[in-house]
């Protein structure tokens, strides 16, 4: 049974593409300017792309947005409960220290943060690495050339880089159902500004 399982591994890891078989997909796409300089410029752009995709896409997961409610629930019970034991030692100098102010002004910021937080009925965690390959992709293409359209060109590079983080191949519904969802005001602003992912500069 062993020896099976290992077998459909081994099978799967062939089947995986190779980076610069994608890269040429995404050129494709794109369809650079095909001069020498310009061209591996993007491709070396592509490169750094996948390598930031694959760390986010391995890295700890966001949670549902019940659960990050409740963690920013959590994180402001324990900030009261510093304050109040800060209160208590007011004879002490070291209760005067700025770090009282901050504590003070952290607690207004997070309970801002968790009156504003909203939980969607029904909503579920999203899928952070769909979310991060369709902005990068938008970018790529560039304001103007991205477009909702099923099998567009902005489909089909989200759906690449898509692959290039997971290995997952032809995860065109999966994608396209995710980037339906998208408000498309607020990413051309994004894609304008070069705000994409994260602290991540692509």
């Amino acid at each position: 049974m062993r020896a099976k399982h290992q077998r459909r591994s081994d099978e799967t890891e062939e089947q995986r593409r190779t980076d610069e078989e994608i890269i040429d997909d995404m050129l494709e796409v794109i369809k650079p300017p095909p001069v020498s300089g310009k061209y591996l410029e993007r491709k070396a752009g592509l490169k750094r792309c996948i390598r930031h995709l694959r760390y986010f896409a391995t890295a700890r997961r966001a949670p549902s947005p019940a659960q990050g409610k409740e963690q920013l629930a959590d994180y402001l019970k324990s900030l009261r409960a510093a304050k109040r034991s800060l209160d208590r030692l007011r004879w002490h100098p070291l209760a005067s220290s700025p770090f009282g102010e901050d504590l003070g002004a952290q607690i207004l910021r997070i309970k801002r943060a968790h009156d504003d937080f909203k939980v969607p009925p029904g909503s579920k965690q999203k899928n952070r690495v769909a979310d991060a390959a369709m902005r990068i992709a938008a970018w790529h293409l560039g304001k103007g050339r991205f477009k909702l359209t099923e099998e567009g060109a902005w489909h089909r590079l989200t759906t690449l880089f898509f692959e290039a983080a997971t290995g997952e191949q032809n995860r065109f519904k999966l994608v396209w159902g995710y980037m339906r969802k998208v408000p498309l005001d607020q990413l051309k602003e994004m894609v304008r500004q070069k705000l994409l992912v994260g602290d991540y500069d692509y």
